[in-house]
Parts: structure tokens; sequence; C-alpha cells
């Protein structure tokens, strides 16, 4: 073949090499970012479904720990859909024991928070009666938190997320 025809058929090669290449690199790149959200979840559970394992995961992640007789009413838990993993929780507390719960695992010293915004449907600290609020770092995480009453029940809106 003429020389000419000899340098299109090596650009033609080239250009198919580096196109191939340029595939298998986005084939890799997918391949890590399904591995990298295969260990993550997206949870949302209500009352009577509210786990005794996703309790103690709230207290894990946040520190506090609930009087005997608390209640799981709402578990969101998105490590999925943002940077940092985050969780809220809508918490029933026995109405003879928020007195004792709220000076001991609260922390009365930590600054106030704000009432915080809807993040569920299900969520609407605004509605609470006589609230509380606070917030506080734990070693790796933030916690904001509102306490009130609804419905003549104490309730509990938690909000974690790691920073």
């Amino acid at each position: 073949p003429a020389p000419r025809a000899r340098g299109r058929s090596v650009w033609k090669i080239l250009l198919g090499v580096i196109l191939l290449l340029f595939a298998a690199l986005g084939i890799l790149v997918l391949a890590f970012l399904f591995y990298v959200r295969s260990g993550q979840e997206k949870t949302e559970t209500f009352h009577p479904h509210v786990t005794l394992e996703q309790m103690q995961a709230i207290e894990e992640r946040t520190g506090i720990h609930f009087p005997k007789g608390s209640v799981g009413l709402c578990y969101f838990y998105n490590s999925v859909d943002c940077i940092d993993p985050s969780m809220q929780v809508k918490i029933r507390i026995p109405s003879d024991l928020v007195a004792d719960f709220k000076l001991k695992e609260l922390n009365p010293t930590g600054q106030p928070g704000t009432i915080l915004d809807d993040f569920r449907r299900w969520w609407k600290p605004n509605r609470l009666l006589n609230t509380s609020t606070g917030q506080f770092n734990t070693a790796s995480a933030w916690v904001q938190w509102t306490l009130g009453i609804e419905n003549d029940d104490y309730i509990i809106y938690l909000h974690w997320a790691v920073i």
C-alpha cells in the first residue's frame, strides 16, 4: 500500500486502541462505584418495626441512652444519598422518666439548638409543645435534638450526622 494509506491505517488503529482504553476505564470506574455503594444502606422503618438493633445503633451513634420503656416510632438512616451518613429518629420517652433523662442524657450544658427542618413526612418537631432543644458533638458526629409533648406523649426528635 501507498505510504499515505498506511498512515491512515495507523491512525485508525491508534484511535481504536484509545477508544478501547476509555471504555475499559469507564467499566472500571463503574465497577468501583458499585463496590463502594454496596456497603451503604438507606433504611426507613416505623413503629412497631423499629428494631432493638436500630435502637442500639441510635444509642451507639449519638451516645444518648434512652430510659427503659422508650419506643422507637420512626427511624431513617441514610448513607447512600449523601456524602456522609445521617440519621433522623423519633422516639417516645416515658413521661415519668423525662426529667431524669433530660438532665443525664441530653447534655444540659450543651449549646441550645433550633427546631429542625422537616426531613421526612413524619418529621414534625415544630408541632411539639413545651419544647427543649440542644446540640452537641460526639467524637465523629453532630447531634441535634428537640424534645417536647405531642398528643400527651413526650417525644424526642434526633438528627445525627457524621462530621
